[in-house]
C-alpha cells in the first residue's frame, strides 16, 4: 500500500495569510439515484446476490407475452394443454471500496488550513464519485445498444438525430418499459410547453448543444410552474425522454471513426459519448444491509492525531476515511438502452 501523508512542509500547508473561505471546487453530482432501484444484501450470508424474474408466456424478443387467443381456444370436451413456467436470473457480486486520508501531527497543530474538516468534506465527495462510477460502469455494460451511425462504436462519427432518439424510445415501449414521470400539460404562462410522460436519459454535458438543436426540445425553463425538474442537472425534454447531465458519464476518447472539424475528436477520431436511457426497474444498486434496512452502510474511519496505538505509539498521525460494500447491475436489459454518439466540437 502506497502511503501519502499530509505534511506541514507541503506547499498547501505552508504559513501564509489565509482568506477566510476556500475557493469553490467541483462537486460530484449524483444522478443514478434517480433511475436505480435499491436492494440490501443481508450480512453474513454471501457476497453474491441473484435476482429472478418470471418469463411471460410465449415471450417475444422484447420479453413481452406473444400468446395468441387462438392458441387458448378449447374444444368441447377437451382440456387445455398443460404448460410449464421459466425464469430469468441475473447475478452480481458485492465488492468493497474505500478511501483514506492521512495527516501528520505537525500539520494538525500548525497549519492555518482546516485540514481535518477539508479531509472530511473530500472524503464525502470521494464516496459520491466512486458510487457514481460503479453505477456508470454497470449501466454502460448493458447489452441493448444503438449507434448514431454505423453498427459499432468504432464506426461512430456523427451526432445523434431525433430519429435515433425516437428509435430508442420505441424500443423501450416495445418492451413495455414503464416511464418515470407522468405527462404534464402546459400552463397558461406564455411560452410554457407540455412535457410528455418520460423515461430518463443520463449523458455528459458535452451533449447539451446536440439536444438543444433537436426540433421540439423543451428547456426546463419552459416546462411551466407545475412541472418539477427531476434534479438540478436536468436540462430539458425531447420526445418521451427527460435529459439529465453528469460530468461522470465520461466519453470514450478517440474511440470512433475519423471525423471532421465539426465533431469533438481525439487524434482525429471521434470521441464516443453514451446516452443511457432508463425505464423503471431496469437498474439496481446493491449494498451490504444492516438487518436489510440499509443499502449503503458506510463505515467511517476517524483516528485523530494524538491517539496512540502499537502502530503509532506517539500519536503522530491522524486518519480520515471510509469503506463500504457496493455494486450495481442492469436487472432488465430490455428496459434500458445505450445510445453511442459523437458530440459537436463547437470550435
Amino acid at each position: 500500500m502506497t502511503t501519502a501523508i499530509q505534511l506541514f512542509n507541503d506547499p498547501a500547508t505552508q504559513p501564509f495569510y489565509m482568506e477566510g473561505k476556500l475557493l469553490k471546487k467541483t462537486n460530484t453530482t449524483k444522478v443514478f439515484s434517480h433511475v436505480q432501484g435499491r436492494k440490501a444484501l443481508p450480512k453474513n450470508q454471501t457476497d453474491t446476490i441473484k435476482f429472478g424474474r418470471l418469463v411471460p408466456s410465449s415471450a417475444d424478443a422484447y420479453g413481452v407475452s406473444n400468446m395468441s387467443a387462438s392458441a387458448a381456444l378449447m374444444a368441447e370436451g377437451v382440456g387445455s394443454n398443460p404448460r410449464t413456467i421459466s425464469y430469468e436470473f441475473v447475478t452480481a457480486v458485492v465488492r468493497e471500496y474505500g478511501t483514506l486520508f492521512q495527516l501528520s501531527s505537525k500539520t494538525h497543530d500548525m497549519s492555518q488550513m482546516s485540514v481535518v474538516d477539508d479531509m472530511l468534506e473530500l472524503c464525502g465527495e470521494d464516496i459520491a464519485t466512486i458510487q457514481e462510477m460503479v453505477r456508470f460502469g454497470a449501466a454502460r455494460a448493458g447489452s441493448s445498444v444503438q449507434f448514431s451511425n454505423g453498427a459499432s462504436r468504432g464506426a461512430v462519427n456523427t451526432v445523434f438525430t431525433l430519429t435515433r432518439i425516437q428509435a430508442c424510445v420505441r424500443q423501450l415501449y416495445r418492451a413495455a418499459g414503464k416511464t418515470f414521470t407522468p405527462t404534464e400539460k402546459s400552463s397558461e404562462n406564455y411560452g410554457s410547453k407540455s412535457v410528455n410522460n418520460g423515461y430518463i436519459a443520463i449523458c455528459h454535458p458535452d451533449l447539451i448543444p446536440a439536444f438543444r438543436l433537436l426540433t421540439d426540445f423543451r428547456l426546463v425553463a419552459d416546462y411551466g410552474p407545475h412541472v418539477k425538474p427531476i434534479c438540478d442537472t436536468e436540462v430539458g425534454a425531447i420526445d418521451d425522454i427527460r435529459v439529465i447531465v453528469s460530468e461522470q458519464v465520461r466519453p470514450n476518447l478517440g474511440a470512433g471513426a475519423a471525423a471532421g472539424a465539426s465533431i469533438q475528436t481525439t487524434a482525429s477520431n471521434a470521441d464516443v459519448y453514451e446516452v443511457l436511457i432508463f425505464a423503471q426497474e431496469a437498474f439496481h444498486a446493491v449494498g451490504l444491509g444492516m438487518s436489510g434496512k440499509s443499502t449503503n452502510a458506510i463505515r467511517p474511519t476517524y483516528i485523530p492525531v494524538g491517539e496512540k496505538s502499537k502502530a503509532d505509539p506517539q500519536g503522530r498521525f491522524g486518519f480520515i476515511g471510509a469503506n463500504w460494500y457496493d455494486c450495481a447491475l442492469p436487472t432488465n436489459d430490455r428496459w434500458m438502452v445505450r445510445l453511442e454518439t459523437a458530440a459537436p466540437s463547437l470550435a
